[in-house]
């Protein structure tokens, strides 16, 4: 089922599929909730799944104002947290999404049962990352998104046939992300903060 809910005067549109113990799936960066699809198919059967596409992505709209956080992301996720009336669910992010996870944990813990990352973690990024973001942002600027997935996106998989299928669904979908979503995206994993001391309590 497709819904919606109303985030700082912004449409953001997610699914839910299935009963039981809540599950929410987050994508990660040059993704959307697609990618979570294998999975739902099977969790679905014991679970309440829940799969946003974050602000930018998708048919959610791209958050406005500057500076925007990745905690800006976790407070969407709240509002739909809220409106489906979830008091206790198990979050799980890829890449970029968890670092949402972990936003989201630093400000309400109290709400998750559990949580999972896939190919994240819970540092900040180094002052290298930070300057290699800084030229992806570059090139964006110059070359568009569009551009920037079609070179990035291949080097997340291994060059095996089964990920060629994977991969091609990645770089279709990527042709309908603006550089200003990509950007904000960058900027706000740029400015996150650890939550190494978080996880340690």
């Amino acid at each position: 089922m497709d819904k919606t809910v109303t985030f700082r005067k912004k449409i953001i549109h997610y699914s839910i599929e299935g009963n039981g113990k809540p599950v929410l799936l987050l994508h990660g960066f040059g993704e959307d909730k697609y990618i979570w699809k294998d999975q739902v198919i099977n969790l679905q059967k014991k679970h309440l799944v829940i799969i946003p596409d974050l602000p930018g992505t998708g048919k959610s709209d791209l958050l406005e104002g500057d500076n925007i956080q990745i905690s800006d992301y976790a407070d969407c996720i709240k509002a739909i947290i809220i409106q489906e009336k979830i008091k206790s669910f198990v979050m799980i992010g890829h890449s970029m999404g968890g670092y949402i996870v972990l936003a989201y944990f630093k400000k309400y813990q109290k709400d998750l049962s559990g949580l999972g990352l896939f190919h994240s973690h819970a540092f900040a990024d180094s002052e290298i990352k930070i300057t290699i973001r800084k030229k992806a942002i570059s090139f964006i600027n110059t070359n568009g998104g569009s551009a920037f997935l079609k070179l990035s996106t291949p080097e997340l998989f291994h060059n095996l046939p089964t990920c060629n299928h994977a991969m091609a669904l990645l770089l279709q979908n990527g042709k309908s992300f603006n550089k200003k979503t990509l950007i904000q995206y960058y900027d706000a994993m740029a400015m996150r903060t650890s939550t190494i001391l978080e996880l340690s309590e």
